[in-house]
């Protein structure tokens, strides 16, 4: 059906890295229009005397926010494959495969791990997910796991999870 990469964070650590991302994004979002706007108020005050420092500072900050960004983007590094298919579950990590059945699945539960910078990756712009696996025998397993298929780039993880559930009855937390 499809194929996902697996991460890892080089610093081992992906949790770490996740809520670094998601503040850098909301830092993003939030901060940097209300910097502009400052600067804005602060250029029309003393009519445009400090404002170009102000914008060569603002522009600077904007910079070094995105090289922030792909700095954090590009400690992630692919470990492995997670593949689904209508019978099952095929998990590559180095040299180790792995095979699990629908039936001793109970459910996924996946959160966002990393945001895109630029919304391109995907129509979500999320880059990668937290996907959890929880089996019948109450074990579960945790992976970072690319937001987008392999081999169809169309199908993202949401889609391919949603699809799973519906037709193999598996329960879906997002």
């Amino acid at each position: 059906m499809s194929t996902f990469k697996i991460y890892s964070a080089k610093d081992n650590n992906a949790k770490k890295l996740g809520k670094k991302n998601t503040l850098n994004f909301k830092f993003i979002l939030i901060l940097l229009p209300l910097i502009g706007f400052v600067i804005a108020m602060i250029n029309k005050i003393y009519h445009y005397q400090l404002g170009t420092i102000f914008w060569i500072i603002y522009i600077g900050l904007i910079l070094l926010v995105i090289s922030y960004s792909l700095i954090l983007i590009g400690n992630l590094r692919q470990i492995g494959t997670i593949s689904f298919y209508e019978s099952g579950i095929t998990k590559k990590i180095g040299d180790f495969s792995e095979n699990l059945d629908f039936n001793s699945i109970t459910g996924f539960t996946i959160r966002t791990h990393m945001r895109d910078l630029f919304f391109q990756k995907n129509k979500f712009g999320i880059r990668s997910y937290y996907l959890e696996l929880q089996f019948k025998d109450k074990e579960s397993q945790r992976l970072v796991v690319s937001s987008t298929s392999m081999d169809k780039s169309e199908f993202g993880l949401g889609e391919t999870l949603t699809t799973l559930s519906k037709t193999k009855q598996i329960e879906l937390k997002k």
